[in-house]
């Protein structure tokens, strides 16, 4: 395993885990709390699933473009995406979204650690950044989680400053 597929892995492990920790010490009232209020405006719950969503999803692409060289379609409407799969998702229950974010995570880390460093710096489409190695696709999937963890920090502080 290269330094670069020890260290993204490493990230992706402690990720996780914070991750999980995190949402552990939510209490049920934090669940329903709204944290974003656009058009779909999801609930802590609903972020969590779409943080499920995306993991497996990317999870997809890397993939896809490290056998076929490919990504998304130019046309790939990522607001939709996301609002449709996130309202269509058939699991609801925190803690079985919980293991599902835990499996998908490690699936993640297990595909990676076959990856070459040819891999690595395969080029494809991403639904956000356009074209992009795979290492930078693997650094945006912390970086997606700790901005809705931040978010949702921050909305349950306010919340709570409110009442």
């Amino acid at each position: 395993m290269s330094d670069l597929s020890q260290k993204l892995i490493s990230k992706l492990e402690k990720e996780r885990e914070k991750s999980f920790m995190f949402f552990n010490q939510l209490n049920s009232k934090d669940w329903h709390i709204k944290t974003y209020s656009e058009a779909a405006a999801w609930s802590v719950n609903d972020v969590l699933a779409h943080i499920v969503i995306a993991e497996e999803s990317l999870g997809d692409l890397m993939k896809s473009i490290v056998t076929e060289g490919s990504g998304v379609s130019d046309d790939f409407d990522l607001k939709e995406f996301n609002e449709r799969t996130v309202a269509d998702i058939e699991v609801k229950d925190s803690s079985v979204l919980l293991e599902k974010f835990k499996k998908n995570r490690n699936k993640n880390i297990e595909m990676i650690k076959n990856f070459s460093d040819n891999d690595f710096k395969a080029v494809g489409s991403h639904p956000y950044f356009g074209e992009a190695e795979v290492s930078e696709m693997i650094k945006l999937m912390i970086i997606h989680i700790n901005l809705h963890i931040r978010d949702i920090r921050r909305t349950i502080k306010g919340n709570n400053e409110k009442s």
